[in-house]
């Protein structure tokens, strides 16, 4: 922000402090061009500077005009909601893969032996399954890919 603009944004502030009571918006009208985010962080400021000057009255006149100029809300953004899928899926992981760990280190207290030898032998054969395409040596990735799926809701 340049000296300028500082200027400008003090003026319209002393303006809105020296008008008569209700011209606040004719005034704010009439500079809306000045009325951005600039504006906001002068506003703060100067705020700030009454109340520590004891001129409450003034510092929360300025912090309401400020937090009614404060735009509600943004846009949401395809990149926005882009990022929010990435850490859902991410947040999901996490509490699969916790658990998992807490499944395989507890299963045999929770679950009956034939039930664990069960899991077991899902995991070993979904393992050796995924071994397959990742190394090449799938003869068809098609049926082995149905395969997997099967297994895996079978172990859900």
């Amino acid at each position: 922000m340049n000296e300028q603009r500082l200027q400008v944004y003090c003026q319209l502030i002393k303006s809105l402090l020296d008008c008569p009571n209700g011209q606040e918006p004719e005034i704010l009208a009439a500079n809306t061009e000045l009325l951005d985010a600039g504006f906001l962080q002068v506003l703060a400021v100067v705020a700030e500077h009454f109340a520590e000057q004891g001129e409450e009255n003034i510092a929360n006149w300025l912090r309401n005009l400020a937090t009614q100029l404060t735009p509600k809300t943004t846009p949401i953004t395809p990149q926005d909601i882009e990022a929010y899928k990435a850490t859902e899926y991410i947040e999901r992981s996490k509490n699969r893969n916790l658990v998992e760990l807490i499944l395989n280190r507890d299963s045999r207290t929770i679950f009956p032996p034939e039930v664990v030898t069960q899991l077991e032998q899902l995991e070993n054969e979904i393992a050796s399954s995924q071994y397959q395409p990742q190394n090449g040596k799938a003869e068809n990735p098609t049926d082995l890919a149905q395969h997997l799926q099967q297994l895996r809701q079978h172990r859900q």
